[in-house]
């Protein structure tokens, strides 16, 4: 049961993700293609420095970048069985955190 919860709520997110990264038409630097693909501990990276910034601006742009190389890593392990059940964990764990600290963020 807790696996359908985890997987459905991923699967809500890169949608949502797809949909807002479509709709602000901004790309993710170019060396990121490279590093996700070497790299399956990209997102953890992101995430870190999203969760660590203090200026707002940035802050709103970090996430947004970490949600994204979130989705990216999440369709990864759909696609190709990868990553651990304890990854799988952690993901849910991130997303949620960056969505509690986006909208926290939101209110300065």
């Amino acid at each position: 049961m807790h696996n359908r919860f985890v997987a459905a709520a991923l699967v809500i997110f890169a949608v949502s993700a797809r949909r807002s990264h479509a709709m602000r038409k901004t790309e993710m630097p170019s060396d990121s293609a490279e590093l996700r693909q070497t790299d399956p501990t990209y997102w953890k990276k992101l995430y870190k420095a999203a969760m660590l910034e203090s200026n707002v601006l940035r802050a709103n742009q970090r996430i947004e970048a970490a949600l994204w190389a979130i989705a990216q890593r999440s369709l990864e392990c759909e696609q190709d069985l990868a990553g651990s059940v304890e990854e799988r964990h952690e993901i849910a764990e991130a997303v949620s955190s960056l969505h509690y600290w986006k909208k926290f963020i939101s209110t300065y």
